[in-house]
């Protein structure tokens, strides 16, 4: 694949994700969380065409110092576009990835949250609609601040009730919505 080719596999993937975020998550108000820091600017997407689980693993550290030093931004989204694809050896790198962060020091200080296309919660049939409360259009690492996830649940009645909430909704949302954007 040429670089060009490559370039705009990324470019189709960013689009994609930034679609997904304004309409499903933030305008769908999945995540209480989401809309003032993309007002803001203050969200940063990564697309990685690494395919490597080491340098996959390499970028979300190298993401975790870029936050360190650049506390403007809120959270860092990073997208594989050719990488990870099967949703249980995203699973296995996502426990490297938790694991990974301990033992670096960031424990309590980034949260990592996950989204993967085929994302399954275990005990939900295959074919729930609750599954696409996690699936984005493409394998995807969130890094959140702990502090700032700490300080916006001030402002929220009932955090706890969040999840179920969201369940509820995706399934008043129907399976075609979610479709639409994966």
């Amino acid at each position: 694949m040429t670089s060009t080719q490559e370039h705009k596999i990324a470019q189709n993937v960013e689009n994609r994700i930034w679609n997904w975020l304004d309409k499903v998550v933030i305008g769908e108000a999945f995540c209480p969380f989401a809309k003032v820091p993309r007002e803001r600017g203050q969200i940063r997407l990564i697309v990685s065409q690494d395919t490597k689980v080491d340098v996959i693993l390499e970028s979300l550290v190298k993401e975790c110092r870029y936050l360190d030093n650049n506390v403007n931004t809120e959270t860092t989204l990073l997208a594989l576009s050719h990488g990870l694809r099967d949703f249980y050896n995203y699973l296995d790198t996502l426990e490297l990835a938790q694991q990974l962060l301990e033992e670096l020091g960031y424990q309590g200080v980034y949260q990592l949250a996950s989204f993967h296309p085929q994302y399954l919660f275990e005990g939900e049939s295959v074919d729930s609609v609750s599954h696409y409360t996690n699936r984005a259009p493409a394998p995807m690492f969130h890094l959140i601040r702990e502090a700032s996830i700490t300080e916006a649940l001030k402002f929220v009645d009932d955090p706890g009730a969040i999840p179920e909430r969201n369940i509820e909704h995706a399934h008043s949302l129907g399976l075609a919505f979610f479709k639409s954007f994966l």
